[in-house]
């Protein structure tokens, strides 16, 4: 790396990761003590930057899981890579929605919903390549929120139409619940 991908490493991919992995932890606590510190005025800046770095970061990690689950991915190394199906035999401790029942099947990656299967391992890889491992240059497909929401769509569009199509109720039904009160 040269000097100026080295500082920004140092002052601002590194410390986004940690602030990510600080957030709602009691370390994070101990090392921003209470508001009342007049040397701690950003005090909930620093908690807030925190959160929301783990909730970015979450919230692609959690899209990858959806994409694979419903079995789309995509080769990192390949540049020209089309949508592919996880490979079961290398880890049979995973699961998709085929574990639900025989009549479920992957996500179809041809006819009518090609486009879909390519989009959706685009977003699988640019989730993977600017989160999941460690990158510089990699020119991922964009992952901005337009892009999270409609590879969202997609994937819930799948689920209500197959795992969930006899519960009576979809996918959003159930995110959408409050923690249950302990």
């Amino acid at each position: 790396m040269d000097a100026a991908t080295q500082k920004r490493w140092l002052e601002t991919e590194i410390p986004y990761r940690i602030r990510a992995v600080l957030a709602q932890m009691p370390y994070l606590w101990a090392l921003t003590p209470n508001e009342a510190d007049p040397l701690r005025e950003d005090y909930y800046t620093i908690r807030g930057r925190c959160l929301g770095d783990a909730a970015w970061e979450g919230r692609l990690v959690a899209m990858r899981w959806l994409i694979e689950f419903i079995g789309i991915k995509r080769n990192l190394a390949d540049t020209q890579a089309v949508p592919a199906t996880p490979d079961l035999r290398r880890f049979p401790f995973e699961k998709r929605v085929t574990d639900f029942g025989s009549q479920f099947h992957l996500f179809n990656s041809q006819g009518t919903k090609a486009a879909q299967a390519e989009f959706l391992s685009k977003i699988w890889k640019g989730c993977s390549q600017s989160s999941m491992h460690v990158t510089e240059g990699s020119n991922h497909w964009p992952v901005e929120p337009p892009d999270l929401e409609s590879a969202l769509r997609i994937v819930l569009d799948y689920l209500d139409a197959t795992i969930y199509s006899s519960t009576g109720h979809n996918a959003l039904h159930y995110a959408l619940k409050a923690a249950p009160k302990k």
